[in-house]
């Protein structure tokens, strides 16, 4: 069957529409799939002609199902009779697909055959990707009662079609079935409609950087200096003019004051939005104004996530060393190297300064020699162990060769 079979007709739609507004009234019956109706009463609802199309295109399907009846005679004994009756049932798949192929033909919008087979079944509804721009948001198609506490709460803000009827959310996060399909304008309607409402939703779509949480903010902040370097790199001009990045953090809802830094890439028209969440950097890309996913941003965001860690790991380890060789051992630290100083000095007196004394000694001017070579040998090692490491968190730093790291990472890319 070519896509265009499944394009419902007027007629189609009233049809289904009486059906589901009468199992609309019924609240036991909240999954359409269990809707079963004689046959010969859904060859009385009107209008009549529409029930054979239906069926063609497979959302009214026959059944047969036994039932049971107990019969009483005139002598009232009771006996059971089983008969056959054929039934009506509805297909839900195929239902929200005729719904969707009519939604994009009446919209002027194009659906390929293909983009059928992107919807995916939940046990309790549907869901189908809808590009909005540059981005694509799924929509969830209602045919059953959702058993989910967010949703039974009222408190869901994804965006819902509903086939039966009102739902327990807001009443701006969702919308019945039939109201697109009502006129050609109300199906341009429900895509702008879409349009907006998906950009709470798509404002939330973003990479991100974590950042170790045992940072201290100055080091935090080298990590953000560490960001922008990397996306200046990539072709990107941080930008501080507001009206530049206006357009977009109004557009989709980023209040001003959560942006740190803006960065605009003018040979591709992109922009990104870097804002501070407690432990992650968020990055907000957007494209030609619109909102979006950016696979190379995203590409290097996570061999930059690699880089941050590594570094950290070692800033981590450097930390710790000066810790334990500086502030806790610092009383046990000094008085040692005063001891050792004063010894050698000592010594060297005795050896060059006063030879006389060496007469009163029985060694040779070896030990004196192996004497010195021993305390400056242990004064080394006392600055190598103590003062050393504060040298080297004294020249740590998070972006040295960061410039040859995108460089390689960038044509890792391309190739």
């Amino acid at each position: 069957m070519f896509i265009d079979d499944l394009i419902l007709s007027e007629s189609e739609i009233e049809y289904l529409d009486n059906i589901l507004n009468e199992f609309g009234k019924h609240q036991q019956f909240r999954d359409i799939s269990s809707l079963k109706t004689p046959w010969t009463q859904l060859m009385e609802i009107e209008p009549r002609d529409a029930l054979e199309p239906l069926r063609v295109k497979g959302i009214l399907n026959e059944q047969e199902m036994e039932k049971t009846e107990i019969i009483i005679d005139e002598n009232e004994n009771e006996s059971v009779k089983q008969t056959k009756l054929l039934v009506g049932t509805i297909d839900t798949k195929a239902l929200v697909i005729c719904w969707m192929v009519t939604i994009y033909h009446r919209s002027g919008k194009t659906l390929q055959p293909d983009d059928l087979n992107k919807m995916e079944r939940q046990s309790d509804y549907y869901h189908f990707p809808i590009d909005i721009g540059m981005d694509t948001v799924k929509i969830n198609l209602i045919v059953k009662d959702i058993e989910d506490s967010d949703y039974q709460q009222g408190q869901s803000d994804s965006i819902y079609v509903s086939f039966i009827g009102e739902l327990p959310i807001k009443e701006q996060n969702y919308i019945m079935w039939s109201v697109p399909l009502q006129e050609q304008s109300a199906a341009v309607r429900f895509f702008n409609w879409l349009n907006e409402h998906s950009k709470p939703i798509i404002s939330k779509l973003y990479a991100y950087i974590n950042i170790p949480s045992d940072l201290e903010k100055n080091y935090r902040e080298e990590v953000y200096r560490l960001v922008g370097m990397y996306l200046v790199e990539l072709g990107y001009t941080r930008i501080n003019q507001q009206e530049l990045f206006r357009p977009e953090s109004t557009e989709y809802l980023f209040p001003e004051s959560i942006i740190k830094d803006c960065f605009i890439n003018e040979t591709e028209n992109k922009k990104v939005f870097q804002v501070i969440n407690g432990d992650r950097i968020e990055m907000h890309s957007f494209q030609n104004g619109i909102k979006s996913l950016d696979s190379k941003l995203s590409y290097h965001l996570n061999h930059l996530q690699i880089w941050i860690d590594k570094k950290a790991a070692k800033h981590r380890i450097l930390t710790q060393k000066v810790k334990t060789s500086l502030i806790n051992e610092v009383i046990k630290i000094v008085p040692i190297i005063i001891t050792v100083i004063l010894s050698a000095y000592a010594s060297l007196k005795l050896i060059f300064i006063n030879n006389s004394a060496m007469k009163n000694f029985p060694q040779s001017k070896a030990w004196f020699i192996t004497h010195i070579s021993i305390s400056v040998l242990s004064l080394l090692v006392l600055i190598f162990f103590g003062v050393f490491p504060q040298f080297r968190l004294w020249i740590f730093s998070w972006d040295r060769r960061i410039k040859k790291y995108v460089r390689k990472k960038n044509q890792q890319y391309e190739d």
